[in-house]
């Protein structure tokens, strides 16, 4: 179950389409259009720069070994890329509740 204070998708869809004064749907197509953007671009190695909000990147994880602490066998984990998001200093500030012009 959700917190109180935070929103899901469908609300964030909800208030884009009041703001912006849109239907449901279109705030849909345009939310939706935008996520497979960044997973698109992610996926391929780029990077998408968002002034003032942060930056959304892939980092490579190199292959490595582990072991199993209920077995104690050794695992070779396969390299792989991971999603990583870099919040912006302003970002940061306005989630520290800061004076900011975002």
């Amino acid at each position: 179950m959700p917190k109180a204070n935070s929103k899901t998708k469908a609300d964030i869809i909800k208030l884009i389409a009041k703001k912006c004064n849109i239907t449901i749907i279109s705030a849909t197509l345009i939310i939706d259009a935008f996520f497979d953007e960044v997973k698109s671009e992610i996926a391929n190695g780029g990077k998408i720069n968002i002034p003032k909000f942060g930056i959304f990147e892939s980092i490579l994880r190199s292959s490595r070994t582990v072991r199993n602490p209920q077995t104690g066998e050794t695992i070779t984990i396969n390299a792989s890329k991971a999603p990583k998001f870099k919040a912006s200093s302003e970002f940061k500030k306005h989630a520290n509740k800061e004076e900011t012009n975002i």
